[in-house]
């Protein structure tokens, strides 16, 4: 008898033994993933506040509007959510995306998307149609954003060289990329054809003999 409660006493302390080491890994990867998040948020709080920075200044980049990121918990940041806080030069401070218009809901939109997407490494970004509110000098910001983007000039090559896959009806913009594929309807069914510019740009240029940029 003594000898099966000895047995079952180390049973229960090989138990208690290997809960505490369990729990001391789940503390740890707890405190590891919450440090991790953290630091995510405040890389992408940065290249946030620049995006917007861009979509939003004036032409002479003195007036521009700002954008932040916040977490609910910053003790425990995957208890709370994360607050979003874009505000246009015209505003002073804005406490809800729903206080924006359409147009600068848009950019706040895009400035966020193109943020994670850097923060991230994401190899490219989609933008669907993201431009349907912007006029076409809010266009001209977004094509501008997007070349740094491209370039990897966007703070000091932190993009690396991002692709985007651009949806737009806005000639400004999709006459700026390096392909065009579209979709027609014809003969009663749809048809796909694609187009490179920079080939029509470099043939437009032979053809003028000149440095003529091409008109749509």
């Amino acid at each position: 008898m003594e000898l099966k409660v000895k047995q079952l006493e180390e049973a229960l302390d090989a138990s208690v033994e290997a809960r505490d080491k369990v729990k001391q890994r789940l503390a740890i990867t707890s405190a590891e993933r919450s440090r991790t998040l953290i630091q995510f948020i405040e890389k992408l709080k940065i290249i946030l506040a620049e995006a917007y920075r861009i979509l939003t200044e004036t032409s002479d980049s003195k007036v521009y509007g700002h954008a932040d990121l916040y977490l609910e918990d910053q003790e425990q940041p995957f208890m709370g959510g994360i607050y979003y806080s874009p505000t246009p030069p015209s505003k002073r401070f804005v406490y809800d995306v729903d206080q924006l218009s359409g147009g600068e809901k848009s950019l706040a939109s895009i400035a966020l998307q193109f943020s994670a997407a850097v923060a991230s490494k994401a190899p490219f970004i989609m933008l669907d149609e993201s431009d349907a509110f912007l006029d076409n000098e809010n266009v001209n910001k977004l094509i501008n954003l997007i070349f740094r983007g491209i370039e990897g000039t966007w703070l000091t090559k932190t993009a690396n060289g991002l692709q985007f896959v651009v949806v737009s009806h806005k000639q400004p913009l999709f006459g700026s990329g390096d392909s065009l594929v579209g979709a027609m309807n014809r003969e009663r069914s749809s048809r796909v054809f694609s187009l490179r510019l920079d080939t029509v740009w470099y043939l437009i240029k032979i053809l003028d003999h000149g440095d003529a940029q091409p008109t749509y």
